[in-house]
């Protein structure tokens, strides 16, 4: 039985056409790997720069069965939204060709071992910030599975990303663990290879491993968390720490006690976490964390001094866009300026070191706030289907 025109017009009425009328400006090639090369563009229309990925497979009979891999990156990356791991914009697949092009965030920075080689006081922030990025891809059941030192790199302004998860994979179910993959690496095996096991408690060896070339490329003795790093690059999975939420509570638990934060300066905290939190109602996959603890601090003491006389916020707009880089929606009634002004004179007291401990506890309070799925903005009228 054939489909009717009424049938067939509403199957097409699902089909959006976004069509982009420009191209980017090619700016240089960044690299060729085992699926495509990678290249910087710009955009005519705006000063921004990105990477694409093009899928173009090192073999032209691999080019079908590696097109699925590429599929599953950009699935992968469409899934997070972390400060800690690169953030993709869009893509465009072409299934016919088995071709396709991924458009992600532009790290301008450094590999991390060139980094840690201009910058060897930043090991332990670094080792912070990956525990802290490879935690969230474990509690979204993602493996990464090339994890070097080419895969981790550094921007100016000392943030760690999490890149290239051409061999990541989705953890469905327990089966998904027990299948081992072919790669070369570059460090000595954990024995969870015997047995052909891959899991998160395997990728804990890997960041340990990396880590600890790295402090011994910088000639460095002392780590204040030597004890975790030491837990984490065990050969022997029975020795070794489980997880990256476990190493993750291990550095907190550090660091709060070498921070001695006073039950004051927690009572000020918390009461500005809770605020925050009540007051976000849902944040949009794109959106990122503001890193940059100097300018979190400065953007907040403003929207204070702007409203210091009230009870209440009349908008949290700017308390929320201090924190927030991105879209999201939010209730901008009600926040307690007391909290605020805690708050303000907390972090005001603070050294960047204990800064960076606030607002890092502050992201993972609100990595419990919905999220929900980006949407692309039309480059002009007539991209708009409705």
């Amino acid at each position: 039985m054939s489909a009717s025109p009424t049938d067939k017009a509403a199957a097409a009425a699902t089909i959006v056409p976004l069509i982009r009328n420009s191209g980017y400006k090619l700016l240089k090639t960044l690299g060729q790997g085992a699926c495509g090369t990678t290249v910087l563009l710009e955009d005519p229309h705006l000063p921004l720069k990105f990477v694409a990925k093009r899928y173009t497979p090192y073999a032209e009979s691999e080019r079908q069965s590696l097109f699925e891999n590429f599929k599953r990156e950009i699935e992968l990356l469409y899934r997070l939204h972390h400060p800690n791991v690169v953030r993709v914009f869009n893509h465009y697949l072409y299934p016919v060709q088995h071709s396709g092009i991924i458009l992600m965030e532009h790290i301008d920075g450094l590999e991390i071992s060139d980094y840690v080689k201009a910058e060897p006081a930043s090991i332990a922030d670094l080792f912070r910030q990956a525990v802290d990025g490879f935690t969230y891809l474990e509690s979204r059941g993602v493996l990464h599975r090339d994890i070097r030192e080419a895969n981790l790199m550094v921007t100016a302004e000392g943030v760690l990303k999490i890149i290239d998860l051409g061999f990541g994979k989705a953890i469905e179910s327990q089966s998904d663990f027990n299948k081992s993959i072919s790669l070369n690496w570059w460090c000595e095996k954990p024995y969870d290879f015997t047995d052909s096991t891959y899991d998160f408690c395997t990728e804990a060896y890997f960041v340990g491993m990396l880590f600890e070339k790295l402090l011994s490329d910088a000639g460095t003795d002392t780590f204040e968390y030597s004890e975790t790093l030491d837990s984490m690059k065990q050969r022997s999975r029975h020795g070794r720490i489980k997880s990256f939420a476990e190493a993750k509570q291990r550095i907190q638990a550090a660091t709060m006690s070498d921070s001695a934060f006073s039950d004051e300066d927690k009572a000020a905290y918390r009461a500005f976490s809770s605020a925050a939190r009540k007051h976000i109602a849902s944040i949009e996959g794109g959106c990122k964390y503001n890193m940059d603890t100097s300018a979190v601090v400065k953007k907040i003491r403003q929207a204070y001094q702007a409203v210091m006389l009230e009870e209440e916020i009349p908008n949290c707009q700017d308390v929320m866009t201090a924190l927030l880089n991105g879209q999201f929606r939010f209730f901008p009634q009600g926040f307690p300026v007391r909290a605020l002004k805690d708050f303000v004179e907390l972090a005001g007291r603070c050294d960047d070191h204990k800064r960076r401990v606030l607002l890092s506890n502050l992201y993972n309070a609100l990595d419990t706030v919905q999220r929900t799925e980006p949407q692309p903005p039309p480059t002009d009228d007539s991209d708009i289907p409705f």
